[in-house]
């Protein structure tokens, strides 16, 4: 009974683990679209001050 409630800890823990890097996956992805939207827009205020932000495109 004991063991079978260490398997079961494990299982837990691997299922935890694989959720919590698939989550920080896609805040990475969310964070680098981000950076590239910051970097674009600050490529347009360096040629024009009063340039519109760009248009959001998810990939």
């Amino acid at each position: 009974m004991v063991e079978h409630a260490k398997l079961n800890t494990v299982d837990d823990t691997r299922i935890l683990l694989r959720r919590e890097r698939r989550q920080q996956s896609k805040t990475n992805a969310k964070l680098i679209v981000c950076a590239e939207y910051y970097e674009k827009y600050a490529e347009l205020l360096a040629v024009n001050q009063n340039a519109a932000p760009p248009t959001l495109q998810l990939k």
